[in-house]
Parts: C-alpha cells; sequence; structure tokens
C-alpha cells in the first residue's frame, strides 16, 4: 500500500504536491497500523499478566482456605473436648445436637470465607476481551483500507481533472500573454533539422 514515488526532474511541482498528499496518507496508514500493533500486544500481554495474578490469588486463596479450616477444626475439637461437660450440665441437648451446631456453623462460615474468591476468576474475561480487541483492530484495518482506497481514487480523479483544468489555463494565459510564442521555433528542433 506504500508506494514511493520516484522524485525526477520531469515531475511538476504540481505532480510533487498530489505525490506528497498520496504519501501522507500511505504514512498515516502505517502510523495507525504499528499503534494497532502496539494496541494488541499490550492488551496480550495485560491478559497474560491478568492470568499470572489470578493463578498467584487462587493459590493465596487456597492456602488461607486451607489454613482457615485446620484453625476451624483445631479450635472445633478444642471446643468439643471442653464442651463434653456441658452433657451432663445440660441434659436437655445431646451431644449430637450441639456437634451438629457446630457443624453447622462451620460450614456457613466455610462458605462465607471462600465466597469471595469465586468473584476472582476472569480468566474467560479476559480472553473474551483480548479477542473482541483483535476483531475490532481487524475490522478498523479493513475499513481504513477500503476508506484509503475510496480516498486515492478521488484524488486521482481530482488530479486528472485538475490537471485537465491547469493545462487549459495555462494554454489560454500563454496565448493571451505571450501570442507570437506560438509562431516561434525552439532552438533545439532548429539545430535537429541541420
Amino acid at each position: 500500500m506504500t508506494e514511493k514515488v520516484e522524485m525526477n526532474k520531469n515531475n511538476s511541482s504540481y505532480d510533487l504536491v498530489w505525490n506528497y498528499a498520496l504519501n501522507r496518507v500511505d504514512a498515516w496508514v502505517v502510523q495507525e497500523n504499528r499503534r494497532e500493533d502496539f494496541l494488541l500486544q499490550s492488551a496480550k500481554q495485560l491478559a497474560e499478566n491478568l492470568k499470572q495474578n489470578q493463578k498467584d490469588r487462587k493459590e493465596l486463596a487456597q492456602q488461607f482456605s486451607k489454613e482457615l479450616s485446620e484453625w476451624v477444626m483445631a479450635t472445633r475439637e478444642e471446643l468439643l473436648t471442653t464442651t463434653t461437660v456441658f452433657q451432663n450440665l445440660f441434659p436437655i441437648r445431646s451431644y449430637e445436637e450441639i456437634n451438629n451446631r457446630l457443624d453447622d456453623i462451620q460450614n456457613k462460615i466455610g462458605k462465607m470465607t471462600s465466597s469471595p474468591y469465586k468473584g476472582i476468576t476472569y480468566g474467560e474475561y479476559v480472553d473474551n476481551v483480548v479477542s473482541t480487541l483483535e476483531k475490532f483492530v481487524e475490522f478498523r484495518r479493513s475499513s481504513r483500507s477500503q476508506y484509503v482506497s475510496t480516498v486515492k481514487k478521488s484524488m486521482f480523479t481530482l488530479k486528472v481533472y485538475q490537471g485537465k483544468s491547469l493545462k487549459l489555463i495555462t494554454s489560454q494565459v500563454k496565448n493571451m500573454f505571450f501570442p507570437v510564442q506560438k509562431y516561434m521555433v525552439p532552438t533545439n528542433e532548429v539545430s535537429s533539422e541541420f
């Protein structure tokens, strides 16, 4: 898409201006492609960092839950050993009922401590965001390609019509200011005849 036009001595300033405009459009396309490549690279790196952080958080949460459950079990066993005396003091409540209540409390505490870590899992969400970003960049590139081709076609059409208008005006101005010039023979043509 990037075509560099060689600068010859035969190029007029008119051609140079139009070629410069076309080169600027091509440079813009290259710059936008670089920006989008950098954006995609940054997004992928961020996704990888988030996934690694998520793994670290999961490990931390598992370790925390493990230590908490061990602590709760040790505390519960200590509590059970100390509450065996309550069976004699409170004959209405059986030892099994007290144990069931303590098990119920322990299960509820376990659910409460593990529930905040369930919201941390967002690996699929990050992958979806990256894939959506890739699709968006691809859409932008195809749209930009269509836009640039349309602009170049329009520029070419304008260049052709402007060139024709310029030639017509130039010939009229030459005829008006230099009416004798069309009857004069250029010096290089005269020397070639002899």
